[in-house]
């Protein structure tokens, strides 16, 4: 839809201006300035939906969670300056509003170093905030199983580097069925392929006997604490592993913008 497609253009030429005006000494090459404007429009455009169907550009619901995967050095600086994030959220909800979108909630912005075969690059995943989005595409029935404690780090999956995925249950089943806590229609993943369990604090991913194999990082294992940045592979779709400190998220949160 040409009108759509404008509202795109518009936003990412919006958003590059505000990035050179404010974050200009992370990002001093235009091409990573660009790149950035890119990314946060690529996966708003990814994820945005009608408030209503066949409605109009300016009832498009935009996703209000971002997480930006950037190269170590500019991602370090982004978790020392949380302000910087607060300021990158405000320009974010600001050229989406001049484009024509809106947000449910206030958008929320994380910082995270890029697993090292990208690090040379930015990426942007982004997804509704529970309390706005239901269940994604990729959950089914929810199944019975008690939910992460509050300070429990908040973690995520990257599903086959497009899908954000919040891990938000002490047991994650991980499979090709529908019934799976995370269901992912791919014929190679096993009926019932993983599993993950918050143990003490920390995630662990279990094969459950899959034909296809549960890797880490490139080798094959039954279980394995995850560490952020884990590259895990399912009979070959990746899952890119997160997770923010419980702290950190609640101080990034504190310097948020009321929510409008």
């Amino acid at each position: 839809m040409p009108a759509l497609e404008s509202a795109f253009n518009q936003l990412e030429a919006r958003l590059q201006l505000l990035v050179e005006g404010s974050l200009a000494r992370l990002f001093p090459a235009p091409a990573w300035q660009a790149e950035l404007a890119r990314g946060l429009t690529e996966a708003l455009r990814h994820d945005a939906r009608p408030a209503e169907a066949g409605s109009a550009v300016a009832s498009m619901l935009a996703p209000d969670h971002y997480v930006i995967f950037l190269p170590a050095q500019q991602a370090r600086l982004f978790q020392e300056n949380p302000g910087l994030l607060a300021a990158l959220a405000e320009h974010l909800r600001q050229a989406a509003l001049e484009a024509g979108f809106y947000f449910s909630a206030m958008p929320s912005l994380r910082a995270l170093p890029a697993p090292e075969a990208d690090a040379r690059h930015i990426q942007v995943v982004a997804h509704f905030s529970q309390e706005h989005s239901g269940q994604t595409q990729f959950l089914g029935e929810p199944l019975p199983t008690a939910h992460a404690p509050a300070t429990t780090a908040a973690a995520f999956l990257i599903v086959d580097g497009a899908q954000l995925f919040p891990l938000t249950e002490v047991v994650t089943n991980i499979g090709r069925l529908a019934e799976n806590h995370l269901a992912i229609p791919n014929g190679r993943i096993s009926r019932r392929h993983a599993q993950l369990r918050l143990v003490r604090d920390r995630y662990v991913i279990f094969d459950l006997g899959s034909s296809g194999g549960t890797f880490v990082n490139g080798r094959r294992i039954t279980q394995c604490t995850l560490q952020p940045g884990d590259i895990i592979s399912l009979a070959g779709v990746p899952l890119v592993f997160g997770a923010d400190s419980a702290e950190a998220t609640a101080s990034t949160q504190e310097i948020l913008p009321p929510r409008q």
